[in-house]
């Protein structure tokens, strides 16, 4: 988890730096607003694709001196307890999406 906490961290740091908007609460609706960040990821994506300098620029920007994926992977196997309660929240979640989408 702290990986791939990291990594969002990382996303949504380059993303603030690129798109401004991100950095204040926006005057839209909240369905809208829902579709910004994922928007602007799919231009910011588009921009890398049609540019090979254009990253360079924003991680750099970044000022990052440490390496992103710190943290340290679990040790041992996952607790039953644990397991269970993961697998509950995980049918919750696909439940409420499957009421959703129907």
């Amino acid at each position: 988890h702290a990986q791939a906490r990291n990594i969002v961290e990382h996303i949504f740091g380059v993303l603030k730096k690129r798109w401004d908007i991100l950095n204040r609460a926006p005057q839209f609706d909240m369905l809208v607003q829902a579709k910004i960040p994922p928007g602007l990821g799919a231009v910011h994506n588009f921009i890398i694709d049609h540019d090979d300098h254009d990253l360079e620029h924003y991680l750099n920007a970044l000022d990052i001196d440490e390496p992103f994926f710190t943290g340290e992977p679990g040790a041992g196997a996952i607790p039953r307890v644990e397991r269970e309660r993961a697998d509950a929240l995980q049918a919750e979640i696909a439940t409420s999406m499957w009421n959703a989408y129907q």
